[in-house]
């Protein structure tokens, strides 16, 4: 059985007008094709859909079943066609973000802010995901384009340094050092940690670990997580202290103070990671807005 797409569309008009003449005129043809057509339908199908001894004709049992499947069949289809014909002139699609949540509180809302105007038709899903895991999700399809603390090596990746940005300590409310700006990191050396899981973000961590080395001490980590948003409530009950992007300062809950860190060196960036193979034209159109940090 074969069922053309351009029977269903005759099908539908004759349905909603239930009358031949009126269908034939709104789909600009003459009614003698329009008819023959729906006796094909019906033939392929083994079913009379219109009962034609009634005036106005009327939908059989059959005809209803599908009119009532047909409808939804039609509508999809020329959602598809008008998703490719938008994808096709650049002003449609659908993009998957990955972002950590520096990018996600920086870098990452200017840019859409400017992609939005330019093409406002293009829906955009973000998702919080940590370095590591982007980096699959990239390999793998899951989203198009990363935003995250460490840059790739991978032929098949390509990598732009995006944002930079300084690191800020975080106190708890009530600590001794609150009063101090800024504050050494060498002041911090008898201090536990909560740190972010190096699993997740290698390159945020390792540059933590490297400015703590270079102030004299390797710092004494309570505890390991995977969300700056942990990291908070952790250090505001007095697990430890923590570094962490200044962009990280938009999450301040009560309990805990920001502090900037006396260290031209603690700064940490952001970079914007996708598939060196990458055509989709909304993608393209992103990247075409990055500026490198």
């Amino acid at each position: 059985m074969s069922i053309e797409i351009r029977q269903l569309r005759y099908f539908i008009t004759v349905a909603e007008e239930l009358n031949f003449a009126r269908a034939a005129k709104r789909l600009a043809m003459a009614q003698p094709p329009l008819s023959q057509a729906i006796r094909n339908l019906e033939t392929e199908l083994g079913v009379e859909l219109f009962d034609r001894t009634r005036r106005p004709i009327a939908l059989t049992r059959a005809g209803r079943a599908l009119f009532a499947e047909a409808l939804p069949i039609i509508d999809q289809i020329a959602y598809v066609i008008e998703a490719t014909r938008r994808a096709g002139t650049n002003k449609g699609g659908h993009l998957e973000i990955g972002a950590v949540s520096a990018a996600q509180l920086g870098v990452l809302p200017r840019l859409l802010s400017v992609f939005h105007a330019a093409y406002p038709d293009v829906q955009i899903g973000i998702n919080e995901i940590t370095s590591s895991r982007q980096l699959a999700a990239l390999r793998e399809g899951r989203i198009d384009i990363g935003f995250f603390h460490s840059p790739v090596y991978d032929p098949m990746l390509e990598t732009r340094a995006v944002h930079s940005e300084s690191l800020s300590l975080v106190l708890p409310a009530a600590y001794d050092l609150s009063s101090r700006r800024p504050v050494g990191l060498s002041e911090l050396r008898s201090e536990t940690f909560v740190m972010f899981d190096r699993a997740e973000s290698p390159a945020l961590y390792d540059q933590i670990i490297s400015l703590c080395r270079a102030a004299g001490f390797r710092p004494r980590i309570r505890q390991h997580v995977n969300r700056f948003t942990t990291i908070i409530s952790l250090v505001a009950v007095g697990i430890g202290v923590a570094i962490v992007p200044s962009s990280i300062e938009r999450m301040a809950t009560s309990g805990v103070v920001f502090q900037s860190i006396c260290d031209p060196m603690a700064t940490c960036e952001i970079h914007a990671c996708w598939r060196a193979s990458e055509t989709a034209q909304e993608v393209r159109n992103l990247i075409s807005l990055i500026e490198p940090a």
